[in-house]
């Protein structure tokens, strides 16, 4: 039966910067959303949602993972495209939403250049991390950065 159950959410690991949001009364849910509040980092004070949807094929294939809310990050893209390892090549039927979640708040903690879906932002991350910083910080301030938009955080 596709989805993750009601008794696998209750045993989630999450810290407080985690919240989840779900269907009442389902024994399977296929659907839920996760807000991911950075504590620390570039992207402090930042507030981001991600969708999450279970396939029928899981726990054999990862869930699909889409972001809601425009981030300036290197494995993040404009369409909601989520660049993590276990969501692809390194999924293993053993991994679970917990193992998700940690991979996503990872991301704003160790962003990874080397295999990003935002090129010209991982470029730029490589080559003038101060300027990637500072375009970090104009994004979280509600600026423009390369000609797209985002909302203020700061």
């Amino acid at each position: 039966m596709p989805g993750t159950s009601a008794a696998d959410l209750e045993e989630l690991d999450i810290g407080t910067n985690v919240k989840l949001e779900f269907p009442e009364g389902s024994s399977k849910i296929m659907n839920l959303r996760i807000t991911i509040k950075p504590q620390d980092g570039l992207w402090k004070g930042g507030t981001y949602e991600f969708g999450v949807t279970f396939k029928a094929s899981y726990p054999h294939e990862p869930p699909k993972v889409t972001l809601a809310t425009p981030c300036y990050h290197p494995n993040l893209d404009k369409d909601g495209g989520v660049c993590i390892n276990i969501l692809r090549k390194d999924w293993k039927p053993v991994l679970d939403l917990n193992s998700v979640i940690y991979g996503m708040c990872l991301l704003f903690d160790e962003p990874n250049p080397g295999d990003p879906l935002d090129i010209a932002c991982a470029e730029l991350m490589r080559k003038d991390k101060s300027a990637f910083e500072r375009n970090v910080d104009s994004s979280m301030r509600g600026r423009s950065v390369d000609g797209r938009s985002f909302p203020k955080f700061r």
